[in-house]
């Protein structure tokens, strides 16, 4: 399967990166990587003023570098999307406003919707929650002093726990908080912009043979579960007899079970925008049907002009829920989003 096309840096992006802000080499690749996971997301979502998705101060930071080479990011961004991805330079000045916040929600549900755990979560921070590191430099890992070095050094080769030396008076916490994944899982429909538009959900019912149409969603219907076999003994003259009545009766409900149906949550990004959707499948339901009426609820000519993915993880047509494994829907992310096609 074809790999999408990336954003192409110029040679010298990291080693400016790491000078200017004085950044190892570990650290700069990590940022680098983080910058491309989202101008991903901006192409995906068709951000093209800043009005959907905002950067971390990371990657803010990498991006105003790119920007300097103004020649080869608009060349890039023409070749990697066909349009110039614009940078907002009075965005830093509304950092608290409930706008910014707004972007900041988007653009935590978008980065898991499509990229599940793959993702740095000390590159993502965006430090909007503590307020810390808010002067000049802010998000840069900072100076380690020599002494701070020696000690962290001697820790890892003796490798026993030793009393960690009080901070200095006044020294400001830079411990990096991981936001909550749970809280973009609570809040995945508000992630819009446009309060018009009413979201999307609804259920249809697939199976191996047809497609039906989306209708409004009913109950989440009653999982089974196989019981497991009692090991009593049994006289020797019923052993084949019983055997074959609990064999006959556990394939039974695993035929019931792999053909009963479930409710899929999937997040659609259409025109910039995040809209939820439910259909019901069942577990040997092929994803290509899914993808199928996706295209059609997009808009889209076919499911060749969409990315579906599980977990971040891009998946086969062919899959079913059965193979993938997904015992229960709602602990996985299902997102679609349209591809971005290379422009020459």
């Amino acid at each position: 399967m074809p790999q999408e096309p990336s954003l192409q840096l110029p040679e010298n992006l990291g080693a400016r990166c790491s000078l200017l802000y004085v950044w190892d080499e570990e650290y700069t690749v990590r940022a680098l990587e983080g910058y491309l996971q989202f101008m991903e997301l901006k192409a995906n979502f068709e951000d093209w003023d800043c009005e959907h998705l905002a950067p971390s101060v990371v990657i803010d930071l990498v991006w105003q570098q790119h920007l300097l080479y103004n020649k080869q990011y608009i060349r890039a961004c023409d070749e990697y999307c066909g349009a110039l991805i614009a940078y907002d330079p009075d965005l830093s000045l509304v950092a608290d406003s409930s706008t910014q916040e707004q972007r900041i929600k988007t653009t935590k549900i978008a980065l898991k919707a499509l990229y599940g755990r793959k993702y740095d979560v000390d590159v993502w921070n965006f430090l909007e929650a503590s307020g810390t590191n808010k002067k000049a430099g802010s998000g840069i890992p900072p100076r380690t002093t020599e002494s701070n070095n020696q000690d962290s050094v001697a820790t890892r080769e003796d490798k026993k726990p030793a009393p960690r030396p009080s901070p200095p008076q006044g020294a400001s916490n830079t411990n990096r908080s991981r936001f909550d994944a749970r809280e973009d899982q609570e809040h995945p429909a508000r992630a819009r912009r446009n309060d018009n538009q009413a979201e999307i959900i609804r259920d249809g019912t697939l199976s191996d043979t047809d497609s039906s149409e989306f209708r409004v969603a009913t109950s989440r219907p009653l999982r089974h579960h196989i019981t497991p076999m009692a090991q009593n003994r049994i006289p020797q003259s019923s052993n084949v007899s019983t055997a074959t009545s609990k064999q006959s009766s556990t394939k039974g409900t695993n035929a019931s079970s792999n053909a009963e149906s479930v409710t899929v949550k999937i997040k659609c990004f259409i025109d910039g925008k995040t809209q939820d959707t439910c259909i019901r499948v069942k577990r040997t339901t092929k994803m290509k049907k899914v993808e199928d009426c996706l295209a059609k609820l997009m808009n889209l000519e076919s499911s060749e002009n969409l990315r579906f993915l599980v977990d971040g993880e891009q998946v086969s047509p062919w899959e079913t829920l059965e193979t993938m494994k997904v015992v229960d829907p709602e602990q996985h992310w299902f997102t679609v989003m349209p591809k971005v096609s290379a422009f020459q």
